[in-house]
C-alpha cells in the first residue's frame, strides 16, 4: 500500500469512529447467521481471513459505508453490484452483494490486499432513469466512492419484490433458467442451463461473442489465479500477476515468468512445461471475466424473469 491508498481510506465517512472494526465484525457475523443459518468452519475461516486484511488495510469504515450505500439504493430500486465487492464474503454478509464468493471460488485479494494502491469504487447498476434519484439519496455522504450506472436491460421492479425473491432463492427452476438463457439471444448459445453457474457461463460467452468468434480456453479470472497458485505463487502474488497479464506490461510479465521458471526448477518440475503453461495464461488472462460478477449478473437475470412470471399470475 502507498500513501495514496492511505489518504483515500482516511476520506471514508467516519462510521462509528474507532469502533468501526468491532461493529463491522458484529454486523457481518449477524448477517452470516441470518443469510446462511449458521457459520460453519470454512465460513469462519474465510471471514477471519477477510477481517484480518480489512484490519491491515484499515478499511472497516469503507465496508460499513458500502453497506449503507447499498441499503440506501435498495430503498429506491434493487441494485446490481457489478464491481469486485462480489468477491467478498463480508460484503455478502453485509447485504452489499448476493454472491457467496466461496461458491464461485473468488478470493478476497481481488478486492483488497497488502499491495493495494487505490480504494475501489462500489459499482451499482440501476434501471434506466433512476440514476439521479439514487444520487440524491447518497448526496449527504461521500458519493464519489460509489459509481452508479444505468442499464436499459434492467426493468424498474419494486425493491420489495426483489428482496422477497432473494430471501430463500435456490435458482433451481429449470423453466426460468431456460427463459433466462433464451433472453441472452446470441449465436454461440448451446443447451439449457441447469444451474445459476451454467447461466453465468452463458452470460460470459455472450460477452465474448461481441468481439470474437474464437472459443476461450479460460473463462474466469478465478481460474487464472487458481492455476498460478498451483504453480507456486501465493494468492496475493497470483492476483497481482493476473492483473499484470491483463495489462500486458512486458517488463513485469518477464519478471514473473523468471520467478515461475526458477520456482519450477527448484521444485524439480519441468521448466519447459512451466514456460508453456505461463505462455498459455499470458494469451488468455486478459480476456477472462470475474466469476463472482458473472454470477451476480446471472442472479439478477434470473430474478427479473422470476418476478415477471409471478406478476402474470
Amino acid at each position: 500500500m502507498d500513501r495514496n491508498f492511505i489518504e483515500q481510506a482516511e476520506r471514508v465517512p467516519d462510521f462509528y469512529g474507532d469502533r468501526a472494526l468491532a461493529v463491522l465484525i458484529q454486523t457481518a457475523e449477524s448477517g452470516a447467521k441470518r443469510y446462511f443459518g449458521k457459520i460453519d468452519g470454512d465460513m469462519r475461516g474465510r471471514l477471519t481471513h477477510e477481517f484480518a486484511l480489512i484490519r491491515a488495510t484499515n478499511t472497516a469504515k469503507l465496508f460499513l459505508y458500502w453497506a449503507y450505500a447499498a441499503a440506501t439504493v435498495k430503498r429506491k430500486t434493487y441494485p446490481y453490484v457489478s464491481g469486485i465487492q462480489n468477491c467478498s464474503l463480508v460484503s455478502c454478509c453485509l447485504g452489499i452483494t448476493k454472491v457467496n464468493p466461496m461458491r464461485t471460488g473468488s478470493r478476497f485479494e481481488r478486492l483488497l490486499n497488502g499491495q493495494s494502491t487505490r480504494i475501489p469504487a462500489l459499482c451499482i447498476e440501476v434501471p434506466k432513469g433512476k440514476r439521479e434519484e439514487v444520487w440524491e439519496a447518497l448526496a449527504r455522504e461521500r458519493a464519489d466512492m460509489v459509481e452508479i450506472r444505468e442499464n436499459d436491460e434492467y426493468p424498474d421492479i419494486p425493491a420489495e419484490d426483489m428482496e422477497a425473491f432473494f430471501k430463500n432463492q435456490k435458482y433451481d427452476d429449470r423453466e426460468i433458467l431456460r427463459a433466462a438463457a433464451e433472453s441472452l439471444r446470441f449465436a454461440g448459445q448451446k443447451g439449457t442451463p441447469s444451474s445459476i453457474g451454467d447461466l453465468a457461463e452463458l452470460v460470459v460467452l455472450k460477452r465474448y461473442s461481441l468481439f470474437t468468434e474464437e472459443k476461450p480456453a479460460l473463462l474466469y479470472q478465478e481460474d487464472v489465479v487458481g492455476l498460478l497458485e498451483d504453480a507456486g505463487f501465493s494468492c496475493e502474488e497470483a492476483e497481482v500477476l493476473r492483473r499484470v497479464l491483463s495489462k500486458k506490461c512486458r517488463t513485469e510479465i518477464n519478471f514473473y515468468r523468471n520467478i515461475l521458471l526458477q520456482t519450477a526448477r527448484a521444485a524439480g518440475r519441468s521448466v519447459e512445461e512451466a514456460a508453456a503453461a505461463f505462455s498459455a495464461l499470458e494469451r488468455e488472462a486478459g480476456r477472462t471475466f470475474c466469476r463472482a460478477s458473472a454470477t451476480a449478473e446471472a442472479q439478477y437475470l434470473y430474478a427479473q424473469i422470476f418476478v415477471r412470471k409471478n406478476e402474470k399470475r
